[in-house]
């Protein structure tokens, strides 16, 4: 049992803190020591008053997004943006001559999905206990409907067997619930129906090959491109950084339903939930028009930050510029000449600013996790719980990674690690949680195969599978599963969200020393672990 104790760590980072000189480097360490704990796991007694807080406060911000509010009745300046933003969503949504809306049931429909969260009312959370030996949920029995005419023969075959089995249930809405944010506060975030998930995935494809095709933003990189822009303004200040509270929960269906073209409106309407039923309060009219575990709300909040942004700078005679201006979610960066008309603009529309995480002056700008003073990364790291011999695995390589990226010794907080578990050397490409990453010189009789590659130890996590059996009761959707790549070998992966359990296992690998981290370098991890052997003689 790891007997592992935060303040004893804390104490070993500030023993290391002592021998920083410079601003940088103090900088580094006061950001290393306010991260690592931000996000320890509580115990379970303040979990669960973090979760009561977190539902009572989600359900107070939606009722006071209830009333109804004119998207008309604004600040002239933000009127403008709003009406021509809703113009502009017009023109990208709808195509053709007849302007036909590109986001419809049918072509929804067609790139429907699971995704790898849970759905109320499944047990399981793969592909195939969610589409073919489960109950089907939907908010709406219309889109079971629509879900029948749409799929393959085959699909139709492995649907009829799942209904002889299973039904079809309409739920009144999504299930609230709430993840760890940080040791302050929970995140909330619902469990969509099965069939509404589907379609709601078919949305977000459509929605982000939008994005791409017309403001050259793919949300799969924007986080590295937001990265390296408030890294360039830490530098020269000449952008600002935004972040946003609970933004996806700020979006008033009102305002969603005034920027987008009723073509539009009513499928997106149509598969998101508009009821959520939440602990201690029942089943509540949902005020927002999406919230965070419905499968469009991403990409739909991207583009319609991005097109409003858009808009507000073509009023001053400037416009979007990709890899100048980013917007990925709440995380917008765009030129520090606007930034505080536009942070205006935001609150006007019913959006509250992050003042803890937002940044238009000074040297610090942070962006999708990316944290840059006067052009250098202070990202600090960030601990969630230590329960295992592979969470102080992990905890000694992301130390290590850290001091070596920044050029500080860690040499007391790794030497305080490596004395609380067995010493079990693995290569440096290795998972963070496989074993201690050590160059291969610091190896004591290591052992080789016959083609030369060292062999040695290292923990891996237990995968959870089920299996499909001869007899499955959906062959149908078995062999559909198996064709999606969901089933390999006749199992089923099944999600493990916690608890994680591991076991050691022999591997073999050519090349002990590769370096995936571009910024870490063979000779910054032979000096710490020199020093870390050093201190321990």
């Amino acid at each position: 049992m790891v007997v592992f104790t935060p303040s004893d760590l804390l104490k070993a980072v500030n023993k290391d803190a002592l021998y920083a000189d410079s601003e940088l480097d103090k900088f580094r360490f006061d950001v290393l020591k306010s991260t690592l704990f931000k996000k320890f796991v509580s115990t379970k007694a303040d979990q669960d008053k973090l979760h009561s807080a977190a539902l009572d406060d989600f359900v107070e911000r939606n009722s006071a997004m209830a009333a109804s509010r004119s998207w008309t009745q604004l600040d002239p300046v933000v009127r403008v943006v709003l009406e021509r933003a809703k113009d502009t969503l017009a023109r990208v949504l709808l195509s053709g001559d007849y302007g036909t809306s590109i986001i419809s049931l049918n072509s929804i429909v067609q790139l429907g999905h699971c995704g790898p969260g849970a759905s109320r009312g499944v047990k399981h959370t793969d592909f195939v206990s969610k589409m073919f030996t489960s109950d089907l949920t939907t908010t709406d029995l219309r889109l079971y409907s629509h879900y029948i005419g749409s799929i393959s023969q085959r699909w139709r075959e492995a649907e009829f067997v799942r209904s002889q089995r299973y039904s079809v249930v309409e739920v009144v809405g999504s299930k609230l619930t709430s993840v760890p944010k940080d040791v302050t506060k929970n995140r909330v975030i619902c469990t969509e129906p099965s069939l509404n998930m589907f379609y709601q995935l078919g949305a977000k494809d459509i929605l982000e090959n939008l994005l791409r095709r017309k403001y050259r933003l793919d949300v799969s990189k924007q986080p590295g491109i937001n990265k390296i822009l408030a890294c360039a303004g830490s530098i020269n200040g000449s952008n600002a950084t935004i972040d946003l509270k609970n933004a996806s929960d700020s979006w008033h269906e009102d305002l969603v339903k005034f920027l987008l073209p009723a073509e539009v409106w009513s499928v997106l309407n149509l598969i998101r939930s508009k009821h959520a039923t939440v602990e201690r309060h029942g089943d509540v009219k949902l005020s927002m028009f999406s919230t965070m575990g419905n499968g469009f709300t991403f990409p739909l909040m991207t583009l319609l930050f991005t097109v409003i942004l858009d808009e507000f700078l073509r009023e001053r005679g400037d416009r979007y510029t990709p890899y100048r201006d980013g917007v990925f979610g709440d995380d917008i960066i765009l030129p520090n000449t606007w930034s505080t008309e536009f942070v205006h603009l935001l609150e006007e529309i019913g959006f509250s600013v992050n003042l803890d995480k937002s940044f238009t002056t000074g040297f610090f700008r942070e962006s999708c996790g990316g944290d840059y003073y006067h052009g250098f990364d202070t990202r600090g790291i960030y601990l969630k719980g230590v329960n295992a011999d592979e969470d102080i695995y992990s905890t000694f390589n992301r130390l290590l990674f850290w001091g070596v990226r920044n050029g500080l010794s860690v040499t007391n907080a790794l030497l305080y690690l490596k004395g609380l578990v067995d010493f079990r050397p693995v290569p440096i490409d290795e998972a963070d949680y496989a074993g201690f990453k050590i160059p291969s010189q610091f190896l004591k009789s290591p052992k080789f195969d016959h083609n030369g590659a060292t062999i040695y130890r290292c923990a891996v996590p237990i995968r959870r599978v089920r299996r499909v059996s001869d007899n499955h009761e959906n062959p149908h959707g078995a062999l559909l599963g198996a064709l999606g790549g969901f089933v390999r070998d006749n199992l089923i992966s099944l999600r493990v969200t916690e608890g994680v359990s591991y076991k050691v296992i022999k591997c073999k690998t050519p090349s002990w020393d590769f370096i995936p981290d571009a910024r870490v370098t063979h000779e910054g991890l032979v000096r710490q672990y020199a020093s870390l052997l050093s201190a321990h003689m």
